[in-house]
């Protein structure tokens, strides 16, 4: 159902669920976070944010609002599209009377979900690749465990370590401090877990290079490492306050790039 494009009511009624699931989806990656709002919802002139969830929203940018119940699914949503309609942001307040409530009070008409569908693929912009980057691509979709992606997630889950993930982009950012327990490979993706409450995952085709260096935030100095896709427009970064984990991350890039 199309809804009423009143973005800060519908995230200040959101914010007072026990429960939230934020889902960033991009084309390249795919960030979703699960935790309580506390109720804390900050209203800045061109942004609002749920900071209990690491979410910084730039509502003049949303174009859209869709309320989406498939049947036999627990976790019905709110579906934010954007002018920049490579990217959404899924909200699941995770009960069923909130949803049922607030999709009455700003729904304005059923669209069925294979013309969103065609709607959405007619907007989506064109990624062009060359041959060049393309060959580049589809050999780094083959072997996603030797990415060195992999291998950073493998040290964190090794050593305990916590890494903090952010996509950000024109539209919204939303980031949060991870600690993966289990790690998957499927299709060209990797795909980290912290229990149930977080998930990331990467689509490598779409990696195009990495980035590391040294940023200081907040007084803090982290290591970081981000992700860039074909046209040099960074898609996700994650970093580390951990002692010596620069070196440790050069080494498993260098070993393999030099393979």
């Amino acid at each position: 159902m199309l809804l009423d494009n009143q973005v800060l009511p519908l995230l200040g009624c959101l914010s007072t669920a026990p429960s939230l699931s934020l889902e960033a989806r991009t084309r390249a990656a795919h960030l979703k976070v699960t935790g309580d709002p506390n109720s804390a919802l900050l209203e800045e002139p061109k942004h609002v944010s749920l900071p209990a969830l690491g979410l910084l929203l730039h509502h003049q940018q949303v174009s859209s609002i869709h309320a989406v119940n498939h049947r036999g699914n627990p976790d019905a949503r709110f579906e934010l599209d954007f002018h920049q309609s490579d990217r959404r942001l899924d909200i699941s307040p995770h009960d069923p009377r909130l949803f049922n409530s607030l999709t009455a009070c700003f729904g304005d008409r059923t669209i069925p979900a294979a013309a969103l569908a065609a709607i959405r693929r007619a907007a989506r912009p064109t990624l062009r690749i060359c041959p060049c980057c393309r060959r580049a691509a589809a050999k780094r979709a083959a072997e996603p465990d030797k990415h060195p992606l992999s291998g950073i997630f493998t040290q964190a889950m090794n050593d305990g370590g916590e890494l903090q993930l952010r996509i950000e982009n024109p539209s919204f950012s939303l980031a949060t401090l991870f600690r993966p327990d289990t790690l998957e490979h499927s299709f060209g993706l990797v795909r980290a877990r912290q229990g149930e409450s977080t998930v990331f995952q990467a689509s490598l085709s779409l990696v195009h290079c990495l980035r590391l260096r040294t940023v200081r935030t907040d007084g803090e100095t982290r290591s970081e490492v981000a992700a860039y896709d074909m046209h040099g427009k960074q898609t996700f970064a994650l970093s580390s306050a951990r002692e010596g984990i620069m070196q440790a991350w050069m080494a498993i890039c260098d070993a393999y790039f030099e393979s």
